[in-house]
C-alpha cells in the first residue's frame, strides 16, 4: 500500500509540473494579457475630443482612443508615468505626464516621448497643456513649456510660483494664473516672457478663466471690506486691465 501512494503522488507531482505552467488551451501563464475590464484598466484622468477622435489619458501611461466614443482602443505611450492631460493642433497630438515627460502622435495611435524629465537639472511636475493661438503651452508646478511643432520645446521658469494654470489665448495675447499664496493673473506677447497685471484689491482667487466674445473673464473670490469673501466676475479686453 506505501508503495501505490508513492507512486500515486510521483504521478500527481509529475502530471501538476507538466499542467500547471499552461492554460486549459496549451498557451504558456509565464505571459498575461489584460483581459477585464476592456480596453484597460487604468485610472483616467482626462478626455478629450480633438480632431474627430475622443482621446483619454491616464495613470500608468495609459491611451485610450474612439472615433465614436462607445468603442475604445488601447494605445501604448512608451511610458508608465501618469498622463494629466492631451491637446491637438498644428496636425499634432500631444500628451504630458504629471513628471515632465511630452509625448507625440500624427494620429493619436503611435505615440513618441519628445522630452523626459531626466533631460533637466531638475523634475517639472506639469498639469495642464493647451493648443492656443499658434503655440502649445505645457504648464504646471512654476513652469511653462512652449512648443509650436510639439518636438522642440522652450522651458520658462517661473520662480515664486508653485502651480500655473492652463494657457489660454484671445486678442494675440496669452494669458494663464499662477499661484503663489493668493493668484496672480499672468500675461504674455509670446507665452514666453510673463508679466504679473494689477488686479482689483478685493481679488484673491480664481476659480475659472476664460475667453469670450472678445474678453478675458474670471470667475473669482473676492475679499469685500468686511470679513465676507464673495465671488466675483472680473473682466478685460487686454489682460492687464481687469475690472470687478
Amino acid at each position: 500500500m506505501g508503495k501505490t501512494k508513492f507512486v500515486f503522488f510521483s504521478v500527481t507531482f509529475l502530471v501538476l509540473t507538466i499542467v500547471l505552467p499552461y492554460s486549459s488551451e496549451g498557451v504558456s501563464l509565464d505571459y498575461w494579457n489584460w483581459r477585464n475590464p476592456l480596453p484597460q484598466g487604468s485610472y483616467l484622468t482626462k478626455v478629450e475630443y480633438l480632431n474627430g477622435i475622443f482621446v483619454a489619458v491616464g495613470e500608468n501611461g495609459a491611451i485610450v482612443t474612439s472615433s465614436d466614443g462607445v468603442y475604445w482602443v488601447a494605445r501604448n505611450s512608451g511610458t508608465n508615468e501618469p498622463l494629466c492631460d492631451v491637446a491637438y493642433g498644428n496636425g499634432i497630438f500631444v500628451a504630458i505626464s504629471r513628471f515632465g515627460t511630452i509625448l507625440t502622435s500624427p494620429d493619436a495611435e503611435v505615440w513618441t516621448i519628445r522630452k523626459t524629465a531626466q533631460k533637466e537639472p531638475y523634475t517639472i511636475y506639469l498639469l495642464n497643456v493647451s493648443y492656443v493661438n499658434g503655440v502649445f503651452a505645457a504648464t504646471g508646478y512654476g513652469a511653462v513649456y512652449t512648443s509650436h511643432d510639439g518636438i522642440d520645446w522652450i522651458l520658462t521658469k517661473i520662480e515664486g510660483y508653485s502651480s500655473i494654470g492652463k494657457v489660454i489665448s484671445g486678442n494675440g495675447i496669452y494669458v494663464t494664473v499662477g499661484s503663489r499664496g493668493t493668484d496672480h493673473v499672468l500675461v504674455s506677447s509670446d507665452a514666453i516672457k510673463w508679466t504679473v497685471a494689477p488686479m482689483p484689491d478685493t481679488f484673491q482667487r480664481v476659480y475659472a478663466l476664460s475667453y469670450v466674445n472678445g474678453t478675458f473673464m474670471i470667475w473669482g473670490q473676492a475679499a469685500a471690506v468686511s470679513s465676507y469673501w464673495g465671488e466675483t466676475l472680473y473682466t478685460s479686453f487686454n489682460g492687464m486691465e481687469w475690472t470687478a
